[in-house]
């Protein structure tokens, strides 16, 4: 009996984290395309900004395991700072043309990028710990 009733605490308490992870997120999410517009500044900024939460919170979501681990971090930091860098040249330069920018458009590029941020985070973390692990899907 001890043993259910610690199994749905637990469930229940691993719920309120993932919903409260999210509500965190999605609040991030619409601070930050407000302050983006209230500055004046183009729509294509709001779609980098958006490009920038959506693969960046799958991962973390994803790993919401490993949110304690120094090599997590370390790891995520490092991709944040290249994908700033390219997300930077990429809107400055190629899209230089466009003011409004949609994010409907830039969705396949978030799409292909929350994967390779999971393929490449891993990677950079093994190097930095030199351990191996399997990553699986916990919904």
């Amino acid at each position: 009996m001890y043993r259910v009733l610690k199994r749905a605490a637990i469930k229940k308490m691993r719920l309120i984290r993932t919903s409260l992870l999210l509500l965190v997120i999605a609040l991030v999410g619409y601070v930050g395309t407000t302050y983006v517009s209230a500055k004046g500044l183009d729509q294509k900024w709001a779609t980098a900004f958006l490009g920038t939460i959506v693969p960046f919170s799958f991962v973390i979501y994803f790993h919401r395991n490993r949110l304690l681990r120094w090599s997590f971090w370390t790891s995520l930091l490092l991709c944040f700072s290249i994908h700033v860098i390219a997300i930077w040249i990429c809107f400055q330069y190629f899209l230089a043309m466009f003011r409004n920018f949609s994010p409907l458009l830039w969705y396949p590029v978030m799409l292909f990028e929350m994967f390779a941020l999971l393929i490449s985070q891993k990677r950079i973390e093994e190097m930095l710990t030199g351990e191996r692990y399997t990553m699986t899907l916990h919904l």
